[in-house]
C-alpha cells in the first residue's frame, strides 16, 4: 500500500506526548510517596483498593491521544482518487541563455547558475500558472513544454548546461520565436516570455521580433540582464590539460558585457519590464509578484489529477474518542463502595503539607489537587508571617521566634520531622500562645502518626481569632477523626461511626468559619457516606448475629428433642 505523510515535520510534536507521559509517571510516583508519608501502609492499601486499573488508564490515555493527534497533523494519506481541478492562471516561458558567455563569474558562481536559481525563485511563487523552458545560444530549442508540475520542471532546469546547444552566440530573436511557439493558447493576453541573458546580440533583430509577437499575439516580454555592464567579465574555458583558461580572440582576452540598452527596449516595447540584475542578488520571487503575475489570467481546461486520499480524520476521531473516555473515567462516580474498599481523597503535596485525611470529591478518579485543608506548609507559613505570626512576634520583640518557625518549616518540608518538632517546640517556648505555631507543630505530630498530640494542638489552634486558621484547624480535626474511623471501620464499626460523626461536626464547624470552603463541603458528603456504610455494616452484623443466634437456638431445640426421644 502506497502510504505517505504530507506534513512529516509535524512529528516534531511527539515530544509533547513524551513530556506528558514522563510528567504523569513522575506525578504518580511522587503522589505514591506523599501518600505513604501521609498514612500507614495498611491504610494506604485499603484506600487505593480497586483504583489501580482506572488510574492506569487515565495516565495512559492522554499521551496516547497526543500521539494520535500528532499523526493526524502529519497528514497521513493512502489510496488515490481522480479529481477534476479547475485551472486558472498565466502561461510563462523562460528563455534561458546557455551561450558560453553565461559562464562568466561576475555573478557567483556564474551567470548561468545564478539565472537558474532566479527561475526557481520565480516558480516558487506560482500557483496554477503554466511554466515552460526554452534554452538558446546560436540556436534555440524547447527544453520543457508548458506544465504545472513545478517539481519536474525544476529537475529539468537543474540539468541545463552550455552543451545543450552546439552552436555558439546569442540569437535572441530565435529564442523569442521558439518561446512564442511553446504557448498552448495562441490567442489571449495571458502569455509572458521571461528572457534571461547577458543581452549581447547585434545581428538577429530581437527588438523587431518582440514587437511583432506583442502586436499579433499579445505576448509580453520581461527581460533580466545578467553581468557587468561597464567592465565586463572574462569567460572561463578548459584547456587540453584540464586547466582553467579564459577565452581569447586574436590574442586578446574576451570580455563579456551586458547589453542593458537592448534588453530595456525589448521590455518597454512589449509592455513588459526590464530588471538590470547585473552582478547583484535579485529577489526573483518579488519580481514575479510585482511584474509578471500582473499579466491577465485565463481559464484553462480542468485538469484531472490523481490525488492521495487524506486519512487524518481516522486518527483525529480515535483521539477524540479516547479523550472522551478519559473524561468519563475521571468523572465517573463509583455506584457503591464498601467501607474496606473506599478511597478517601488524600490530596498529596510533595512539599510539606498540613495533615489532612481530606476525603476529596468522589467525582474524580485521578490524583486530586491539594485541598485547602491539606495546606502546603510553605503557604501556611507565608500566611502566618504576614498575619498572626508576624504581629505577635513583633509584640514580643523577639525575631528569634520567626527564625525558629522558618527553620521548622524547612525541616518539615524536607521530611525531617524530629528536627521540625524541636524548632517549633523552641518557638512555642518563647511564644506559647502563637496559634500558627501550634497548628504547624500539629502538622509534625500528624506526620509522625501521633494523632492525640496533633488533635490537642489543632484544638488549641481553633482558639485563634483568625477565622481562616479556625477553619483549617477544624478541618484537620475532622481529618484526624476520619482517619481513626477508617482505621477501625472493619473491627469496631460502632466506635468508627462515633469518630466519623465527630469528623462530620468538625467539617461543619470549618464551613461555619469559612462558608466558601468547598473542600469541607465535599468531605461532609464523604463523611456522611462513611457513616451510612458503617450503619449498614452494623445492621448486617446484627442481622448476622440474629441469624447465628437463631441457628444456635434451633440446634439446642433439636438437641433437646433428640435427648427426650
Amino acid at each position: 500500500m502506497d502510504f505517505r505523510f504530507f506534513h512529516p515535520e509535524n512529528f516534531f510534536y511527539l515530544w509533547l506526548a513524551l513530556l506528558v507521559a514522563g510528567f504523569g509517571t513522575y506525578a504518580a510516583l511522587a503522589q505514591r510517596k506523599a501518600w505513604r508519608n501521609f498514612v500507614t501502609r495498611n491504610l494506604y492499601s485499603r484506600m487505593t483498593a480497586g483504583q489501580s486499573s482506572r488510574n492506569l488508564w487515565t495516565k495512559i490515555l492522554p499521551p496516547f491521544c497526543l500521539i494520535l493527534i500528532t499523526f493526524a497533523l502529519a497528514d497521513p494519506r493512502w489510496g488515490k482518487t481522480w479529481k477534476d481541478v479547475p485551472q486558472r492562471g498565466i502561461e510563462v516561458v523562460f528563455a534561458l541563455d546557455v551561450s558560453r558567455s553565461m559562464l562568466a563569474e561576475d555573478t557567483p558562481p556564474n551567470r548561468l547558475e545564478r539565472a537558474k536559481q532566479m527561475i526557481k525563485d520565480a516558480v516558487d511563487q506560482m500557483a496554477g500558472d503554466r511554466v515552460g523552458l526554452v534554452v538558446f545560444s546560436g540556436e534555440a530549442k524547447r527544453q520543457v513544454p508548458l506544465t504545472q508540475h513545478y517539481h519536474d520542471f525544476k529537475q529539468s532546469l537543474d540539468e541545463v548546461n552550455i552543451t545543450d546547444i552546439n552552436r555558439g552566440g546569442s540569437n535572441l530573436a530565435l529564442a523569442l520565436k521558439v518561446s512564442a511557439d511553446a504557448f498552448l493558447e495562441k490567442s489571449g493576453d495571458h502569455k509572458a516570455i521571461v528572457l534571461i541573458t547577458d543581452g549581447e546580440d547585434h545581428e538577429s533583430g530581437p527588438l523587431e521580433v518582440a514587437q511583432q509577437l506583442h502586436r499579433e499575439h499579445g505576448i509580453r516580454v520581461f527581460t533580466i540582464g545578467l553581468g557587468d555592464q561597464l567592465q565586463g567579465s572574462r569567460i572561463p574555458t578548459r584547456s587540453a590539460d584540464n586547466r582553467t583558461t579564459y577565452l581569447q580572440h586574436d590574442g586578446q582576452t574576451v570580455l563579456s558585457k551586458m547589453d542593458g540598452q537592448l534588453l530595456s527596449r525589448i521590455a518597454t516595447e512589449t509592455s513588459g519590464a526590464f530588471v538590470p540584475a547585473g552582478t547583484r542578488q535579485v529577489d526573483m520571487g518579488a519580481v514575479y509578484q510585482r511584474y509578471i503575475s500582473t499579466v491577465e489570467q485565463q481559464e484553462f481546461e480542468s485538469a484531472r489529477v490523481e490525488e492521495y486520499t487524506p486519512r487524518f480524520q481516522w486518527f483525529l476521531t480515535a483521539a477524540i474518542s479516547l479523550l472522551a473516555l478519559d473524561t468519563f473515567l475521571r468523572a465517573r462516580r463509583p455506584a457503591k463502595q464498601q467501607v474496606d474498599a473506599r478511597r478517601p481523597r488524600h490530596p498529596s503535596d510533595e512539599s510539606t503539607t498540613a495533615p489532612s485525611v481530606n476525603p476529596q470529591r468522589p467525582s474524580s478518579t485521578t490524583p486530586d489537587r491539594p485541598a485547602k485543608a491539606v495546606i502546603s506548609a510553605s503557604v501556611l507559613f507565608a500566611i502566618a508571617v504576614a498575619t498572626l505570626g508576624t504581629s505577635q512576634t513583633a509584640k514580643a520583640g523577639d525575631d528569634s521566634v520567626r527564625q525558629l518557625a522558618e527553620q521548622g518549616r524547612q525541616a518539615l518540608k524536607d521530611y525531617h520531622y524530629d528536627e521540625a518538632e524541636q524548632f517549633f517546640q523552641q518557638a512555642l517556648a518563647k511564644d506559647g500562645n502563637n496559634h500558627v505555631l501550634q497548628f504547624n507543630k500539629a502538622v509534625v505530630h500528624y506526620r509522625q502518626d501521633d494523632l492525640r498530640a496533633a488533635r490537642d494542638l489543632f484544638t488549641a489552634a481553633v482558639q485563634s481569632p483568625d477565622t481562616s486558621l479556625q477553619a483549617k484547624a477544624h478541618f484537620n480535626l475532622g481529618n484526624c477523626d476520619l482517619r481513626e474511623a477508617l482505621a477501625i471501620a472493619d473491627d469496631v464499626p460502632e466506635t468508627a461511626e462515633k469518630q466519623a460523626r465527630s469528623a462530620l461536626s468538625h467539617f461543619r464547624d470549618a464551613i461555619a468559619a469559612d462558608p466558601l470552603d468547598a473542600d469541607a463541603r465535599a468531605n461532609i458528603e464523604l463523611a456522611q457516606r462513611l457513616i451510612d456504610q458503617l450503619i449498614e455494616k452494623q445492621k448486617q452484623q446484627q442481622d448476622q448475629q440474629q441469624q447465628d443466634q437463631q441457628q444456635q437456638d434451633q440446634q439446642q431445640q433439636d438437641q433437646q428433642q433428640q435427648d427426650q426421644q
